[in-house]
């Protein structure tokens, strides 16, 4: 979402402000290499999970080969924070360097959309939803196949073998079944 802004008056090129926003860059590196360890421009990026193009642009006050204003000044905020700068300050000068853009709002629509579009919409989804219950049911009715056809396997594999009585019925001498057996209750 863009940021709407009310026009602010231009300063004028001999302004304070200027010039300051002018060093930004310069005044970024020049903190970081007073800091007591003097870190490179590559473990101030390292340490706030930025790129070194994004360090060595803002350092040379080249906003525009970074991603969009907002994320810059998020940046900014960031560094500045780091080095232990006044980070609204640093803000203020990143702003006259960079001043938002002012954007007019879009022209008012009418509230209902075109007939056309609102139908096209809704045979998207319609057609969504309906692949979606198609993909469902075979689903389900596969399942069901896959457990049908289990469940005869299993009752023919057993009568097949021999294992009659461990679905329940008796032996083939009439014997109880074998699941109900004890060890060593004498009948073989």
């Amino acid at each position: 979402m863009t940021e709407l802004v009310s026009p602010t008056p231009v300063a004028s090129p001999n302004s304070e402000d200027v010039l300051a926003g002018t060093r930004l860059g310069i005044e970024l590196a020049a903190a970081r290499k007073r800091l007591p360890n003097s870190p490179s421009a590559r473990e101030v990026a390292d340490e706030l999970k930025l790129s070194l193009h994004t360090i060595e642009s803002l350092e040379a006050d080249q906003f525009d080969d970074l991603p969009p204003r907002l994320f810059v000044r998020g940046y900014v905020s960031a560094y500045a924070k780091l080095l232990g700068l006044s980070v609204d300050q640093t803000l203020r000068q990143f702003d006259a360097i960079y001043p938002p853009k002012v954007e007019t709002p879009p022209p008012a629509q009418s509230s209902t959309p075109p007939l056309r579009m609102h139908r096209s919409r809704r045979v998207v989804r319609g057609a969504k939803s309906k692949r979606r219950w198609l993909r469902r049911s075979v689903y389900v009715v596969i399942a069901v196949i896959a457990v049908a056809l289990a469940y005869r396997w299993v009752e023919n594999g057993a009568h097949q073998l021999g294992y009659d009585t461990l679905l329940g019925g008796t032996d083939s001498q009439g014997k109880t079944p074998l699941i109900l057996r004890t060890p060593g209750s004498g009948e073989h």
